[in-house]
């Protein structure tokens, strides 16, 4: 449903305009084209608003003979024959906006052009310019302005109601503000390339998640895993981001972990932990990690601990049955042994 309606117009004609909905989505009527014009409303004195609609295609109907008296004769193999040459153009609907309430704003016709081609192409644009406008700019009450022309109502198919009109009036005595487009162009570069190192670190995210939930099983897994955490690491400080760069090197130092080097992954994660407590905005998201890897490091600590004790039982009762094997042969040795008496 058509919530806002913005238009750019000189004192007589319309230059571009839009409509939208109450979440600044655009809005599409019938027919394969569609217009907006305006008219001088005698009645009220003030500019009334039309959408003009139309498929853009003309009906011939020269399909039977009889639906129409203008027909034009021609010679063909000394036969005459009749063929209708009229054209029936398509209905064009006309839809009145009845406007609730209208804001007039003028602007130099670059900052005009620029604003209304952003607003075409970004949503969220769209909702913070009609945001800044109702905050900024006066809003009139047009309710009581309704057209009862006769001629009006007798052309218009409907009516349609527009809680909001943004009217973006050209003014050529305003002065020209100078757009630096170069900066622009050079911003949107840079938003550009963080787009894309954020999209390719969520891909990485991703691999590399899957890649280390084998490393506890596979140790090529976890080293694949460490392989991704540096280029992570890597694209984190191309982007600047220093929490997204912690994340990474505790990453790698789970890699290490996996691969049983627990002492470089102690430290690392001591050093983590010191830099992410140390942050003017502390990052709970961050310190919380450091928590949870620390605590597994103390499981695979703990994992050792139990895999070296179970080895040193298995090497001492080892060592404890050859002793009784040795024993009970010597034993059996001396009891064959026929003992003599000396005289």
């Amino acid at each position: 449903m058509a919530h806002t309606v913005i238009c750019i117009k000189t004192f007589d004609s319309i230059l571009n305009y839009g409509v939208y909905s109450k979440q600044a989505a655009p809005v599409n009527f019938e027919g394969s084209w569609h217009c907006l014009s305006l008219r001088k409303d005698p009645c009220t004195n003030k500019t009334q608003y039309f959408i003009i609609s139309g498929s853009g295609k003309d009906i011939n109907t020269s399909t039977r003979n009889d639906e129409c008296n203008s027909y034009c004769e021609h010679q063909r193999d000394n036969d005459s024959y009749r063929q209708c040459d009229k054209q029936t153009p398509q209905p064009i609907s006309f839809i009145l906006l009845n406007v609730n309430c209208k804001i007039t704003q003028k602007l130099p016709s670059n900052i005009a052009y620029c604003c209304f081609q952003e607003f075409f192409h970004s949503r969220t644009f769209r909702k913070r310019f009609i945001r800044y406008m109702k905050q900024n700019c006066k809003m009139y009450d047009m309710t009581h302005y309704v057209c009862m022309c006769e001629d009006v109502f007798n052309i218009i198919s409907c009516a349609l109601q527009v809680p909001l009109f943004i009217e973006i009036c050209l003014d050529v005595n305003l002065p020209v503000i100078h757009v630096c487009l170069a900066w622009c162009y050079r911003i949107e570069g840079l938003a550009r390339k963080r787009l894309i190192l954020e999209e390719t670190m969520a891909w990485l995210s991703t691999l590399g998640g899957g890649y280390s939930s084998l490393g506890d099983y596979f140790l090529s897994f976890s080293q694949q895993a460490g392989k991704i955490s540096v280029t992570q690491l890597n694209i984190a400080i191309e982007m600047g981001d220093p929490i997204m760069a912690s994340k990474c090197r505790m990453f790698f130092a789970l890699s290490l972990m996996q691969a049983g080097k627990l002492k470089h992954c102690k430290k690392m994660l001591r050093n983590e932990y010191e830099v992410a407590i140390q942050y003017i905005h502390r990052d709970s998201k961050l310190i919380d990690m450091c928590k949870g890897m620390w605590s597994k490091l103390q499981y695979y600590y703990m994992k050792r601990r139990t895999i070296s004790a179970n080895n040193r039982n298995i090497k001492y009762k080892d060592s404890n049955l050859s002793c009784y094997y040795v024993c009970k042969d010597r034993l059996t040795d001396i009891k064959d042994t026929n003992f003599s008496v000396g005289s």
